[in-house]
């Protein structure tokens, strides 16, 4: 009985973007094998000690844990093999902390040069972590594995032209210029319109894929087909302080549809829709004024919140909102109408895409309650 009643419980999954189901940041100009860099070295725990030499702090970090946890483990399972220091100043910390302790960001008054020198120190010191020579060259496997699993099926590259993960997709594959001559050289309006999709998909293409990895991680699609054949009652919801919303609905509506290069059908591979066809949920961006919203943070309160829906809306100042033509934009100024609103439209489309408030949130210092509010029932 427990078990029925469960199964028909609706799941509302509220995913952050990055290192959650993304695992390339364009905003910090991270690729993916970067950003599995950066994941190892915040996932490995050490002992982080410090000394005084002329009134300047030394740093060492001494790896006390033998596997990657993204939370600080209660008891690294290493530190008894650990020498004893004389140093009363350390904690188990993990190597990114490190870094951060001893090669921390400039941000002063120092030099571009200066700033630059030490960004590249900082990246050195993540992608030689795991490798042979490095501190925690006994991941080297792992990271490996991670970058393994992240790239894309063979018939996917094939579509894309991708003869190598280190080249990326050919020229000629990529030829947005071609496309828009192409529509301009057409008088019919309805073939413009097709053309400039055309092109711009070409452009994600290229965007997307040319590492030759995954943009969105597999186990992300993999987990929504598990919840359609357990014929689960679901909606998904992207949200994220970062700059990829745009990018994620993209390549998301183009899996709902059975066109995405990884679950098309074509060279071997299985095709996927989430379309609404055959009395299915249907998760396809179809409706993006109603389905895309950007949110304002003007206080702490929960009552001090706006959601502004539509697509094409460019997040204002937080002084400016009253400026928003409401005849083009539905604004929310009652965090009940929010939530309500929200629901309501999941049971419609079944997905939303959410662009949180991160100038609030940085000017708040980041405190927890200016994060990404999140209302529940």
């Amino acid at each position: 009985m427990a078990q029925a009643v469960t199964a028909k419980r609706r799941l509302v999954l509220h995913f952050d973007i990055n290192n959650t189901i993304l695992m390339n940041d364009h905003s910090k100009g991270l690729n993916t094998v970067d950003n599995v860099a950066r994941i190892v070295c915040k996932s490995a725990w050490g002992r982080l000690s410090s000394t005084k030499v002329d009134n300047e702090k030394h740093w060492v970090w001494e790896l006390a844990h033998d596997s990657l946890t993204f939370c600080k483990p209660e008891s690294p399972n290493m530190a008894a093999n650990l020498p004893q220091i004389e140093s009363q100043d350390w904690s188990y910390a993990s190597y990114m902390d490190y870094i951060d302790a001893a090669y921390p960001e400039l941000k002063g008054s120092e030099t571009d040069a200066q700033k630059a020198d030490r960004l590249d120190t900082r990246d050195k010191m993540k992608a030689k972590f795991s490798q042979p020579g490095g501190q925690g060259s006994k991941f080297k496997n792992t990271a490996e594995k991670l970058i393994k699993n992240l790239s894309l099926p063979k018939g996917a590259k094939d579509e894309l032209g991708i003869t190598d993960d280190t080249m990326g997709m050919e020229p000629e594959t990529y030829s947005p210029e071609k496309q828009a001559h192409e529509g301009e050289e057409s008088e019919d309006e309805e073939t413009k319109k097709e053309n400039a999709r055309k092109a711009h998909d070409k452009r994600m293409l290229h965007k997307l894929y040319n590492e030759g990895r995954y943009h969105l991680i597999p186990s992300f699609f993999r987990t929504l087909m598990f919840l359609k054949k357990q014929k689960q009652e679901f909606s998904v919801v992207f949200r994220t302080f970062g700059q990829d919303l745009k990018n994620v609905v993209w390549e998301f509506d183009k899996f709902t549809r059975g066109e995405h290069p990884c679950f098309n059908g074509r060279n071997g591979l299985p095709i996927v829709k989430f379309d609404g066809a055959k009395n299915s949920k249907d998760f396809r961006f179809k409706c993006p004024e109603e389905q895309v919203g950007t949110m304002y943070r003007l206080g702490a309160g929960i009552n001090e919140s706006i959601m502004v829906l539509g697509d094409e809306h460019e997040r204002v100042d937080n002084k400016k909102i009253h400026e928003i033509d409401t005849d083009e934009f539905t604004v929310m100024r009652d965090h009940l109408e929010i939530y309500t609103t929200m629901l309501e439209t999941l049971k419609k489309h079944s997905v939303m895409a959410v662009q949180e408030d991160y100038p609030a949130y940085k000017a708040s210092g980041f405190e927890n309650d200016r994060a990404k509010l999140m209302m529940v029932d």
